[in-house]
């Protein structure tokens, strides 16, 4: 890996791939991601709550296994990606309790819907983040049941 211009290259076969500052800010994401915690207990660890990735991380294994197992025609890249991704405005927004009153759950959509808006126009040159963004804006996710 060699530091190069605004971004790192990463020399691969004949070709060199350029990671410029926008892929970065993925990175920043992602650990914020680790420290929104979900007012719900690991099924796993009795008094241990899950945090956003890690909740994502089991969906996205368990989107994917069931594809496999029961052989759903999906696609199961976008559908692991969506998994991954699915509670990624509560960076933003921060997690709504399944126990909150349906005034503070109502506060938490207007907020999800500024956060997408806001995760958009920051990923906005990112082809894979920006499609799953514009996913979330049209509300295509919970459409077909993937906020989870």
């Amino acid at each position: 890996m060699t530091c190069k211009g605004s971004g790192v290259r990463f020399p691969h076969r004949a070709q060199t791939y350029v990671i410029n500052k926008n892929s970065l800010k993925i990175s920043d994401s992602v650990k914020k991601y680790n420290l929104i915690y979900r007012d719900l207990e690991s099924l796993h660890e009795v008094g241990n709550a899950d945090n956003d990735m890690e909740h994502s991380y089991r969906v996205a294994l368990l989107c994917w296994m069931l594809i496999e197992e029961y052989n759903f025609k999906l696609n199961a890249n976008k559908v692991i990606r969506y998994a991954l991704l699915h509670d990624l405005p509560e960076v933003y927004s921060g997690d709504v309790s399944i126990y909150a009153s349906k005034s503070e759950k109502n506060k938490g959509k207007k907020k999800e819907k500024q956060a997408i808006k806001k995760l958009e126009k920051k990923f906005s040159k990112q082809k894979a983040f920006g499609e799953i963004c514009t996913s979330m804006k049209a509300g295509k996710m919970q459409k077909v049941g993937l906020f989870i």
